[in-house]
């Protein structure tokens, strides 16, 4: 289902609100930022980017995907897949595992 709001748009779950999923759009555009997510989805998801965003934000990768590309090899995935893979998952111990490769904000330093 499409809902516009404001200059945005979102998209929900045909079950909404029974079911929370949703995925927000890129600004004045119809085009989704990812996939639907529930609220604990978007919980772990939100805490991914807290950790990984300064990663590339702050100079430490040339850029964003540099950055996924080292995430990759650190947690020995294949190239391309997206870090979201552990998130999606449904396990804790992927989300668990995700999180323990990526750095305090302003933490410890980067092999790459």
């Amino acid at each position: 289902m499409f809902h516009p709001i404001e200059n945005c748009c979102i998209y929900l779950c045909n079950a909404y609100p029974k079911c929370d999923a949703k995925v927000g759009c890129h600004p004045r555009t119809i085009i989704a930022l990812g996939t639907l997510a529930n609220k604990e989805l978007r919980r772990w998801r939100i805490l991914a980017h807290q950790k990984f965003d300064p990663l590339w934000q702050s100079g430490v990768f040339s850029n964003r995907q540099a950055a996924y590309k080292w995430l990759s090899k650190a947690m020995r995935l294949p190239l391309g897949k997206p870090m979201w893979q552990c998130l999606i998952s449904g396990s804790v111990k992927g989300r668990s595992r995700l999180l323990r490769f990526l750095p305090e904000v302003g933490g410890t330093q980067i092999k790459k």
